[in-house]
């Protein structure tokens, strides 16, 4: 039986693990591209700077869950309020986190890997909303209209629909919201 573990990548970021991260990207791009706001055409063009710059941010926190053999199998990434300058939400952008790039190979479905990586990202922002904010922090999401496994994930993980402008009204997408815990 295999076994997961979690570790963040970023500062510094280690050739291989640009490498890792790339293939296990642009993988996550072919496999599901509903489930992404990007492509793999696009993604598959970037230079490794334009890599490096998606990955290393202190406002970030880049989450990789990989098997006991090393093979790189989930992601998640989570922005701290400030790291998407021109962002905007319909919260308070200066106490708004944001999860993307959320995705899980398929063969490691169903083996709660997506739930320690949200739970990992989730107690992140938590103890990041301590430590820096005063008030009130939010987390939010969207995910795929079509994806009822991980609406249901999220859900459970205490995140509520909410609606932004015409999002819904396309069919493609839910927002989802959730309070950060002290």
């Amino acid at each position: 039986m295999l076994s997961y573990e979690l570790f963040t990548v970023g500062d510094p970021l280690s050739s291989s693990q640009l490498a890792s991260y790339r293939t296990l990207r642009l993988s996550a791009l072919q496999t599901d591209p509903s489930s992404f706001s990007s492509n793999y055409a696009r993604e598959l063009a970037f230079t490794d700077d334009q890599w490096r710059e998606r990955l290393d941010s202190p406002l970030k926190n880049n989450i990789i869950a990989r098997t006991d053999e090393g093979s790189w199998v989930g992601m998640l990434s989570l922005v701290a309020p400030g790291g998407l300058p021109g962002a905007s939400f319909p919260t308070n952008p200066g106490h708004t986190f944001v999860v993307f790039g959320m995705w899980v190979h398929p063969d490691h479905r169903g083996k709660g890997v997506g739930k320690r990586l949200l739970d990992t990202g989730l107690c992140w922002a938590d103890k990041w909303a301590e430590d820096h904010l005063c008030g009130d922090a939010l987390v939010v999401l969207t995910v795929g209209a079509h994806n009822v496994k991980a609406r249901d994930l999220y859900a459970c993980a205490g995140f509520e629909k909410f609606t932004v402008g015409d999002t819904e009204k396309a069919g493609r997408a839910v927002c989802m919201v959730r309070k950060c815990r002290p």
